[in-house]
C-alpha cells in the first residue's frame, strides 16, 4: 500500500468516525452524567437558547475531557483542578480558531467554533501520525510492504479511535511523538554530522512540544537517553589510542544527551510553577527555575502570545496550597479529583473497567514479552564486548526488521513502564488511549499478532466491538473516557 492510499484510507475513517459519532448523538438520548463539567450548557440546553441544528450537532464533541480542553481554549485557567490539562492542546484550539476559522467563517458563533477547530487539530493530527506511522515502519524498521499497510490498517480504526477523532490530545500528542521518534532515528542514522544535529533538533523540540501536551512526553527521553548510552559504548569501542580524545568525546555526548533530556523535560516543571504561582499567589521563585512576576513584560508577552489561554491573576480558594510542601500539585489534583493513586482503583465496583481495559493489557504484555525474548535469545550469555558491538549495530541498522527491530528497544521500556503504571496507579479504562497514543508498539505488536495467527479473527473483532462501543457511549455522555 502506497503513503496516498494509507492518506486515503485516514480521511475515510475519520469521515466514518465523525459522521457515525453524530447519528449516535442524534439517534441515542444523552445520558445525564453526574459531578461532570459540562461546557456551554446554557449555550447548548437553555430552553430560550437560539443553538441551531448545525451546532446542536457540535455537542457530540464536547465530552468528558473534550469540555474541559474547550473551556481552557476559551477562558484560560480558571480553577484548581483544570491544571490537570496541559496547555498546548487548548492553545492549538485557539489558535486555530482566531488565525483561520475566524478568517474563514467569521459568522459562526463563538462556541461552535472553537469546537469545529479542536476538530481540526484533532483530524489533522491523526493524519499527520498516520503518515510518519508508515514512514517510521517503512524507513526506520524496514518491515515489509504488507506489514507496513497492516500497521496503518490497523492505526486508522484503533480501538481508541473515538479519542482520537473527537477533542482529545490522542491524535496531537501521536502525532509529535511519532514525528519526533521519525526524525530522531533519522538523524542517528545520517552519516553527516550536520544533518545529524539537524535532525536531532528538529525531534528534541518535538518531544518538547509533545511534553507541553502531555505530562508522559517526559518519557520521550528514553530514546534520547538510550542513543546516549550506545553513542558512550561506539566511542569506548573504537581504536583511537588517546585516551583523553576518548574521555573529552564521551563527556561531549554526556552533556549533549543530558542538555536534551531537559529540554524535553522543561514544560512540565514550567507548567507546575506557573500553575503554583496563579494558585497561590506567588512565583515561588525562592525555590524554582522560573519566576513570573504577575506584573512584568514577561508575563504581558506569555498572555499575549498564548492568546489568552495563560493569564497571571491569582486563582482563590485552591486547596493545594496547604500541602504544597509535601505533594506535587499533577499528582494532587489527579489523586484529589480523579482518585489516582497506587492501587486506588482495586475496588469491587471497578471490576468492569478492568475488562474494558484487558485486551490492551493483554495484547502488551504478548508484544512486550515476545519482543525481549527475542533478544535476550540473542544476546544471552555473550561476551560483554560482543554484546556491546552487536547492540550498535542493531540500533544503527534496525536490524532485524520489522516487530523485533532493536530500534523498538527504548520504546518497549517505556511502554513497559507505561502499561505498569496504568495497571497500577490509574483509572485503568484510559490505558487503551494512553498506550496507543504513547508508542507506536501497540500497533506493530497488533499487526505481528494478525500475522503470526492470520486465522485468528481476534484484532479486527476487538477493533469492530470498542469501535461501536465508543461511538455509542462517548458522544451521548456514557462512561467511554
Amino acid at each position: 500500500m502506497s503513503l496516498a492510499a494509507v492518506m486515503l484510507l485516514a480521511v475515510k475513517s475519520r469521515l466514518v468516525f465523525v459522521t457515525a459519532c453524530i447519528l449516535a448523538h442524534i439517534l441515542i438520548p444523552d445520558h445525564k452524567a453526574e459531578g461532570v463539567y459540562v461546557w456551554q450548557q446554557q449555550y447548548y440546553e437553555a430552553p430560550n437558547s437560539t443553538v441551531t441544528g448545525f451546532a446542536s450537532l457540535l455537542q457530540a464533541f464536547t465530552r468528558w475531557d473534550s469540555a474541559r480542553f474547550l473551556g481552557i481554549a476559551e477562558h484560560g485557567y480558571q480553577n484548581e483542578e483544570t491544571f490537570a490539562f496541559f496547555p498546548m492542546f487548548p492553545f492549538f484550539i485557539r489558535t486555530t480558531k482566531e488565525v483561520f476559522l475566524d478568517k474563514i467563517a467569521p459568522t459562526l458563533a463563538p462556541p461552535d467554533s472553537l469546537v469545529i477547530a479542536g476538530l481540526l487539530v484533532s483530524n489533522v493530527s491523526f493524519l499527520v501520525a498516520v503518515a510518519t506511522l508508515y514512514l517510521f515502519v517503512r524507513d526506520v524498521l524496514h518491515a515489509s510492504d504488507g506489514f507496513v499497510s497492516r500497521c496503518c490498517y490497523i492505526f486508522c480504526w484503533n480501538p481508541a479511535s473515538v479519542f482520537m477523532v473527537t477533542v482529545y490530545t490522542e491524535s496531537s500528542f501521536a502525532a509529535l511523538t511519532l514525528v519526533g521518534l521519525y526524525t530522531w532515528f533519522m538523524g542517528a542514522r545520517a552519516k553527516s554530522v550536520l544533518i545529524s544535529w539537524t535532525y536531532q533538533l528538529i525531534s528534541g523540540m518535538l518531544f518538547m512540544m509533545a511534553t507541553t501536551l502531555r505530562s508522559n512526553g517526559i518519557l520521550n527521553i528514553s530514546v534520547i537517553l538510550w542513543d546516549g548510552v550506545l553513542g558512550i559504548l561506539s566511542i569506548c569501542d573504537t581504536k583511537e589510542k588517546s585516551r583523553s580524545f576518548i574521555a573529552l568525546r564521551v563527556i561531549i555526548l554526556v552533556i549533549k544527551t543530558t542538555a536534551w533530556c531537559v529540554i524535553v523535560m522543561i514544560p512540565y516543571f514550567w507548567f507546575q510553577q506557573y500553575a503554583e504561582m496563579r494558585l497561590c499567589g506567588t512565583s515561588a521563585s525562592h525555590h524554582t527555575l522560573f519566576s513570573f512576576p504577575e506584573r512584568s513584560l514577561n508575563a504581558d508577552w506569555i498572555q499575549s502570545a498564548s492568546l489568552g489561554v495563560l493569564s497571571f491573576d491569582t486563582i482563590p480558594h485552591a486547596t493545594w496550597c496547604e500541602h504544597r510542601e509535601s505533594i506535587s500539585l499533577y499528582k494532587y489534583i489527579q489523586g484529589n479529583y480523579w482518585n489516582v493513586g497506587f492501587l486506588r482503583y482495586y475496588q469491587i465496583k471497578q471490576v468492569p473497567n478492568f475488562v474494558l481495559a484487558a485486551p490492551i493489557i493483554g495484547i502488551s504484555f504478548w508484544g512486550i514479552q515476545k519482543y525481549l525474548k527475542f533478544w535476550f535469545q540473542q544476546l544471552f550469555a555473550r561476551d560483554i564486548w560482543v554484546v556491546a558491538t552487536k547492540v550498535q549495530h542493531a540500533w544503527r541498522t534496525a536490524k532485524p526488521p520489522g516487530e523485533h527491530s532493536f530500534a523498538l528497544f527504548p520504546l518497549v521500556c517505556t511502554w513497559a513502564f507505561l502499561l505498569t503504571f496504568a495497571v497500577l496507579t490509574i483509572n485503568v479504562q484510559v490505558t487503551t488511549r494512553l498506550l496507543l497514543a504513547s508508542t507506536p508498539c501497540i500497533v506493530i505488536s497488533m499487526a505481528a499478532f494478525e500475522e503470526q495467527y492470520p486465522n485468528s479473527h481476534c484484532i479486527r473483532n476487538y477493533l469492530v466491538l470498542y469501535n461501536v462501543l465508543g461511538i455509542i457511549m462517548h458522544p451521548n455522555f456514557l462512561p467511554w473516557t
